[in-house]
């Protein structure tokens, strides 16, 4: 029997991304048996490990390398996925952090629901709620207008296991998530817009 309820990926890139902070914000405010995998990609593990702080002593949390010298996000998150066991995957930005209970609310509605796609709602600092994804009024929470730009990074609390590749043998090196992205936004059985967190 898998250990883990939710895999959370967290791929980061630079030393100047608050990882601490995006980490701590799953781990401190979540009642699921998560594992928090954080990608340190093309940078210094030990760099990453010192940003991590006590957060390293944490048993939920492990740390993988990968040197790839491509500038984009799709090998640590293929990398991640990779490495994922638990029935649900969620990716999170090394600059963002979730709110108070978000991934635990994520999880509930994809266990009632039975839908393979919980899409979140994101919150944009002083700005607010972001519209993201477009929504139909009508036939809300069901997103639509899946090939757009605004949607060309892969959508953050995804629960889904599991998740297609994100543009793994593409040959470009930027938007190699749009396929990714799209094919979930399409393709799955069920998806429902998160609307309440």
């Amino acid at each position: 029997m898998n250990q883990h309820e939710v895999d959370l990926i967290i791929p980061v890139h630079s030393a100047t991304r608050p990882v601490r902070r995006a980490a701590k914000s799953v781990l401190d405010h979540t009642k699921l048996s998560v594992r928090v995998t954080v990608i340190a990609h093309n940078i210094d593990q030990k760099v990453i490990e010192k940003n991590l702080g006590d957060l390293t002593q944490d048993a939920r949390l492990r740390i993988l390398h990968l040197s790839d010298f491509i500038a984009s996000p799709s090998g640590p998150m293929n990398l991640g996925l990779s490495k994922a066991s638990a029935p649900y995957v969620s990716l999170l930005g090394s600059d963002d952090m979730l709110s108070p209970g978000a991934l635990d609310s994520w999880h509930r509605i994809a266990v009632e629901t039975g839908a393979t796609t919980v899409i979140p709602r994101i919150e944009g600092g002083v700005s607010g709620v972001l519209p993201l994804p477009p929504t139909r009024r009508a036939r809300a929470p069901l997103p639509v207008h899946a090939c757009r730009p605004d949607l060309q990074a892969p959508l953050p609390g995804s629960a889904i296991r599991p998740l297609p590749e994100f543009g793994r043998g593409s040959g470009v090196h930027c938007g190699t998530v749009v396929s990714g992205t799209t094919h979930r936004l399409r393709s799955e059985r069920a998806e429902l817009y998160g609307s309440g967190g």
